[in-house]
């Protein structure tokens, strides 16, 4: 399998593969294929894999496309403005819901909860995230411009929890209440933020969808 990320703003990914290859989509992200691409739905991980991912995006099913005979390709496109990743995974990673666009064989996707569920839920993103394991390549949607953080053994930093977009399993995440009433009455940034401690990794994205929609209706936009 070879790929290409391309474009700018909203970015296409382009999987080329050989004879008897396959690769793995969310459900209804396809943008175009070629004739001899061969597409169908599965349940991968069996009835409980599936109520796992209802839970954290709109489908129950994921899509399967296998190529048939000579070498084909087989495109999707993003949902939103921001950037494709391609992660090379051999372990596991989590990110927000919906991230997950495609990937190789190989890749499990499951379910991560917060061990503050009660706050989780009330902070702005739900309690559920999503986990993904195994060894092959993942492709990961994510809203708006990515930074990248590494955070050392003991060091955190506190983010508005929309925009934590994907860490490494060695980070802890937890989401918290912001504690003084005249700050609760007054900030613009919500209730709750997120406080990610490492080691490890974390990928911040500038412009998560809800933000973008909030945007657009406070200027009237429908």
């Amino acid at each position: 399998m070879r790929y290409e990320i391309r474009g700018e703003l909203m970015q296409t990914l382009n999987m080329e593969l050989e004879e008897g290859e396959y690769v793995l989509s969310d459900a209804g992200r396809l943008a175009w294929m070629s004739d001899n691409i061969e597409m169908d739905i599965i349940q991968s991980g069996g009835l409980i894999g599936g109520l796992k991912r209802s839970i954290i995006r709109e489908s129950f099913f994921l899509a399967r496309f296998r190529c048939r005979g000579r070498s084909g390709f087989v495109s999707f496109a993003s949902s939103f403005p921001g950037r494709i990743l391609a992660v090379k995974l051999n372990g596991s990673i989590i990110c927000q819901k919906r991230a997950f666009l495609s990937s190789t064989p190989g890749i499990r996707l499951g379910l991560y909860l917060r061990r503050n569920m009660g706050v989780g839920f009330f902070g702005g993103e739900g309690f559920a995230m999503e986990k993904l394991s195994g060894g092959g390549m993942v492709f990961l949607e994510i809203d708006g411009e990515v930074t990248v953080v590494n955070l050392k053994r003991g060091e955190s930093l506190k983010v508005a929890t929309g925009h934590i977009a994907m860490f490494e399993p060695s980070v802890s995440f937890e989401v918290e209440p912001i504690k003084r009433a005249t700050n609760i009455l007054f900030a613009r940034e919500g209730l709750f933020l997120a406080r990610v401690k490492g080691p490890g990794r974390v990928w911040l994205q500038s412009m998560p969808a809800e933000n973008f929609v909030k945007a657009l209706n406070k200027r009237g936009v429908k």
